[in-house]
């Protein structure tokens, strides 16, 4: 049997590169790139939810079961492009979309499986850490910024 480096060096000496070719976004699924794409920006460029679910801070929700839920009042709706002029408070949650900012105070989402909303409150069912469910801006990490 052939050992793995021989293996290895074999194939790597007899591969050879391919040159890189254009084709169109919409055809490049499952492809690789050819080179590192640059972003003049820090991004993402504001904190915001990775989800649908429920602004909170993660404390609020500890202990929170399924046969145990958390009640937090809600008070407000955040959507994509919406900036959100309140601070949550503690045992006070926001209804949040995908990709809209995370507002002043909280510092998790709630998965919206995890929760049942009556009128003006929501029960949570299962806790969250801080961070959870939330994809943060990258401030003052200029190393980031013009890298690939």
């Amino acid at each position: 049997m052939l050992p793995v480096e021989e293996a290895q060096q074999s194939i790597l000496g007899n591969t050879k590169v391919l040159d890189p070719v254009e084709i169109p976004l919409t055809e490049a699924g499952g492809l690789v790139l050819a080179e590192d794409i640059i972003s003049p920006v820090n991004l993402p460029y504001f904190t915001n939810s990775a989800m649908d679910g429920y602004a909170v801070k993660s404390k609020d929700t500890m202990g929170a079961k399924e046969n145990s839920p958390v009640t937090l009042k809600v008070m407000g709706v955040i959507r994509a492009g919406d900036y959100p002029d309140f601070t949550i408070r503690d045992n006070v949650a926001a209804k949040i979309m995908t990709g809209a900012p995370l507002p002043n105070g909280a510092d998790a989402v709630v998965m919206v499986e995890y929760t049942e909303e009556e009128t003006g409150i929501v029960k949570v069912k299962r806790s969250v850490n801080q961070g959870e469910n939330v994809r943060l801006r990258r401030t003052g990490d200029k190393e980031r910024r013009n890298c690939p």
